[in-house]
C-alpha cells in the first residue's frame, strides 16, 4: 500500500492505493470500517482505496494470486 498510517484522527478521509506484486493479480479487495463493509471504497481500476469521515478501525482485505 502506498500510505499506511499507525492511526487517524475521527472524520479524517482515508486514501491509499494497493497494487499486486509482480506476476501476481489482484483478485479481491474489502475494506471495512467498524466492522462493516464500506462499498465502493476499492476502485479495481486505479487500485485505490478512499474511505470519508473515518469513525471506526478500518480493516482493508486484499487477495492477490
Amino acid at each position: 500500500m502506498s500510505y499506511t498510517p499507525a492511526s487517524l484522527r475521527s472524520g479524517v478521509k482515508l486514501e491509499t492505493h494497493i497494487t499486486a506484486d509482480d506476476g501476481l493479480t489482484m483478485q479481491s479487495c474489502t475494506v471495512t470500517m467498524g466492522g462493516n463493509a464500506i462499498s465502493n471504497a476499492y476502485a479495481e481500476s486505479t487500485g485505490s482505496i478512499q474511505v470519508t469521515g473515518v469513525s471506526g478501525d478500518i480493516v482493508i482485505t486484499a487477495i492477490a494470486e
